[in-house]
């Protein structure tokens, strides 16, 4: 089953570690490098998810999720489903994503199998 997925994430080792899991699960995705990115290509594209990192230069993912939002909202477009991929779990943060409109979240550091898992229960 392919998805569409957005990437959001500015740490190259990062990007390129959730790249290797998704080529090899088949997934097709596309990247952008902070919420900036994010904002102008969910704007452009719809697609099945967004994996957002949370801590980002320029915009950060519960700003850009913010913006996602309102657009969807304006153009009466379904929400896509957005999920978090942070180190940041606390319960203060949690809270601050369901906030922002973040469905939800992964902890990083995570496995291959974590991920995949996550993304399959979409």
């Amino acid at each position: 089953m392919k998805k569409d997925i957005l990437l959001v994430e500015d740490n190259l080792l990062n990007q390129k570690l959730v790249i290797t899991i998704l080529k090899k699960a088949e997934y097709s995705f596309d990247i952008a490098q902070n919420g900036l990115e994010a904002v102008k290509k969910a704007s452009q594209k719809r697609y099945r998810m967004i994996l957002m990192d949370i801590q980002m230069p320029h915009m950060d993912g519960l700003q850009a999720t913010r913006h996602i939002r309102k657009y969807e909202c304006i153009n009466g477009i379904n929400p896509t489903p957005i999920y978090a991929v942070t180190a940041y779990t606390e319960d203060y943060d949690v809270e601050r994503f369901f906030e922002a409109g973040i469905n939800d979240f992964i902890r990083k550091p995570f496995t291959f199998r974590q991920l995949i898992d996550f993304i399959k229960k979409d």
